[in-house]
């Protein structure tokens, strides 16, 4: 990890929210399309969610997913922008996005290596907070496969450079990019609860025990890896800290711009809040 880029602007930290996920997730793009296409500076944007919602990775079939299992236990499906498969997002869950400009420093067009610094980031984080862990190394994650039942879960495989703690799943992430910018994204669970995963996978219900056991013994959480219970403010405060020795002090929360609501709003209204998008596959 390198110290303060000069020459750079100063990275803007966003203050820690939970919005309705449909708001979230267009939010997200809002900032990145705000840093590509306006020049906007560098931004860190940590934020929760108010509830439990499914999000289908960009490309995912929705089959994936229960909708009626969704339905029955009141938790939205959506799809997010970045790939993979179906995360479920609750309470309980951190997530994160730094999103740079296209000629900064730190970021280039080759993915893997956005990827490692950016685990390498994290980890440094989490070390602040007690917690060694590592990232996966890509000949590893190759090899990775999912127990039967667990194919449309994106907790229950490594991806490349992902953040494990003794072989358990901790951190997953993900990476947009645009013509001028890129977007590094990463969730993290305080506390993991395989049954609500599995009860929103298509299968058999008489199997979801034997589901439920197999996610747990991949993933682990915050309080587990810590040996406590982590709050929002300390994970926060974690990253943040590692983010002011890398990009500079950070004084106060950033804002917004005008532009980002209004394209939010539309994102909403087109996009993230649309059955045309979250079932397109």
């Amino acid at each position: 990890m390198s110290g303060p880029s000069s020459g750079v602007a100063p990275l803007r930290l966003l203050s820690f929210d939970r919005q309705a996920p449909v708001r979230q997730l267009a939010l997200s793009e809002a900032v990145l399309d705000e840093v590509g296409r306006n020049g906007g500076p560098p931004t860190l944007r940590i934020y929760g969610w108010p509830g439990s919602v499914m999000l289908l990775g960009a490309g995912q079939p929705s089959s994936a997913v229960d909708q009626t299992a969704c339905d029955r236990f009141g938790i939205p499906l959506l799809r997010r922008m970045s790939g993979g498969t179906a995360v479920l997002h609750d309470e309980n869950t951190i997530s994160l996005q730094l999103t740079l400009p296209a000629e900064h420093p730190l970021v280039s067009d080759d993915i893997h290596r956005n990827f490692r610094w950016f685990s390498e980031f994290l980890i440094t984080a989490l070390e602040r907070l007690g917690i060694a862990a590592s990232w996966t190394p890509l000949e590893r994650a190759r090899t990775e496969q999912a127990p039967p039942g667990l194919e449309g879960a994106c907790y229950s495989t490594l991806a490349p450079y992902e953040i494990e703690v003794n072989g358990h799943k901790l951190i997953g992430h993900g990476q947009m990019r645009r013509v001028r910018a890129t977007a590094l994204q990463a969730m993290v669970y305080r506390v993991f609860d395989p049954h609500r995963t599995v009860q929103l996978l298509p299968l058999d219900a008489a199997a979801d025990i034997d589901r439920a056991g197999d996610l747990a013994e991949r993933v682990t959480d915050l309080r587990a890896a810590a040996g406590h219970a982590i709050t929002v403010d300390a994970y926060r405060d974690a990253v943040v800290g590692v983010a002011e020795s890398i990009f500079g002090p950070i004084h106060q929360p950033g804002n917004l711009t005008p532009a980002e609501l209004d394209r939010a709003d539309e994102l909403e209204r087109t996009k993230y809040g649309s059955p045309a998008w979250t079932f397109r596959r």
